[in-house]
């Protein structure tokens, strides 16, 4: 049987892929070393991923695997269909709870697994877990077999560096299948807003899910770009809804692409080709390429 692949993608290639060209590829934009913004084009399956990110480190290589294989995949494909969903609705889709419930998963997942994201939820965890109470030490003491170290302490920082960091990955799985803040994204208003006209179009990042608040804040505004000319939002208050579905399309592709690119870390997607003038005109939108995250990942124009 074939081992699992290593590729783990934070951003799944069923999303990438709305910003693909004709070509089959995206074009990321980056900064390798110096000001200089770079460009590169790359098929979606090529970005997007790290190598071994959410690995369960000395298990055999099916079981290393599960959490890509057996828990982010199915959340991906239910968001695929999820996405379809959106596309075919446009505006105003209608959605059944299985449905609605899969893509607010998706949600969360693309704010709890990208890079930056879980490297701070193992050194939290981390942190917590070496916050050692006398009570905890005390019960160490009472297992502790001779060929152990001296102190929990010594334990955590040896044998049990392991299990630490299971233990902060089963934290991500529950995090992102967290009930309440999934019913919190259920219970919002949903839209989905289109900016065809648009002489400028969506970027996406590598953390793509910009909120403005907390899940229980009235005045939250959750935005991801789905494609070039495609918006989701999602919020509590109908007003909020309101005010995005009235901004001009060309404001509102600047907005969101100004945090898109603030966001990017290291990667970010535009859907032009760097060659094109559209691409001036982005870069004076979110600033100078110089201002531009370290590296920003691909993007592209989509075949008609």
């Amino acid at each position: 049987m074939q081992n699992p692949s290593h590729k783990h993608h934070y951003l799944p290639v069923f999303y990438t892929r709305r910003w693909t060209g004709s070509d089959g590829r995206l074009e990321q934009f980056h900064q390798p070393y110096g000001p200089l913004v770079k460009a590169r084009r790359l098929h979606p399956e090529g970005i997007g991923y790290v190598d071994q990110l959410y690995e369960l480190r000395g298990l055999e290589p099916a079981l290393a695997q599960q959490i890509e294989t057996a828990f982010f995949k199915p959340v991906d494909n239910l968001a695929a269909r999820a996405l379809a969903h959106l596309e075919n609705g446009r505006r105003n889709p209608e959605w059944d709870d299985d449905t609605r419930s899969a893509w607010s998963r998706f949600l969360l997942s693309l704010i709890m697994r990208h890079p930056a994201a879980i490297r701070d939820l193992k050194y939290e965890w981390t942190r917590r877990i070496f916050e050692i109470t006398p009570e905890e030490e005390a019960a160490y003491q009472i297992e502790r077999e001779s060929h152990h170290p001296l102190t929990y302490r010594e334990y955590l920082k040896g044998e049990g560096q392991r299990l630490i960091e299971h233990s902060a990955l089963a934290q991500l799985l529950k995090l992102t299948d967290h009930e309440g803040s999934g019913q919190r994204l259920n219970n919002m208003l949903w839209a989905t807003i289109t900016t065809e006209g648009s002489y400028l179009r969506f970027l996406t990042c590598d953390d793509p899910v910009v909120r403005t608040d907390g899940l229980d804040h009235e005045a939250v505004a959750i935005t991801l770009p789905i494609g070039l000319d495609l918006l989701f939002v999602a919020a509590r208050s109908r007003h909020v809804i309101e005010l995005l579905l009235n901004t001009k399309p060309i404001e509102l592709v600047k907005r969101v692409n100004l945090e898109i690119v603030t966001r990017a870390n290291p990667m970010s997607t535009a859907p032009i080709d760097p060659s094109n003038t559209s691409f001036r005109s982005t870069c004076r939108v979110i600033g100078s390429p110089a201002c531009l995250p370290r590296s920003c990942p691909p993007s592209s124009t989509k075949a008609a």
